[in-house]
């Protein structure tokens, strides 16, 4: 099954045949600002199983993690961290239908010390303080 999607105008679009190696759904301060939302909830691929068209931009939103965007409506795609260019986090907003993701054991919340005050997400999936280590792997 392809999954699909892109920004907000269209100009950028991604596709993967691939379900994603884990989802994180961060709390962090830059994450909150980039998605515009109480938190940004990313999808870990490997680069390669990521098929982009368009000319998507960039941006170093902090030091080392680059944030993806399309350049004509400013729509949130993806982040890379410097560190590990081989993989990509798609935001899961920016996918056409985020119900054919395939949610596993493999989700946790970073930056839980972050989490507003009021929202109360009870998902059950670990809280992690911080980025744990490790937290760009691909296995």
């Amino acid at each position: 099954m392809t999954l699909t999607g892109g920004c907000l105008c269209g100009a950028v679009r991604f596709e993967t045949d691939e379900q994603p190696q884990w989802i994180e759904h961060c709390h962090c301060i830059q994450c909150r600002k980039a998605s515009g939302a109480a938190f940004l909830s990313g999808l870990m691929y490997r680069a390669e199983e990521i098929r982009w068209s368009g000319e998507p931009k960039s941006y170093e939103s902090s030091p080392g993690i680059r944030r993806t965007f399309c350049g004509i409506c400013g729509g949130s795609l993806a982040f890379r961290q410097d560190a590990a260019p081989e993989k990509d986090c798609l935001l899961l907003g920016a996918f056409d239908d985020p119900s054919k993701i395939e949610i596993h054991d493999n989700v946790n919340h970073i930056f839980a010390e972050r989490e507003l005050a009021w929202l109360h997400v009870d998902d059950g999936f670990p809280r992690v303080e911080g980025m744990p280590d490790g937290l760009f792997r691909i296995d």
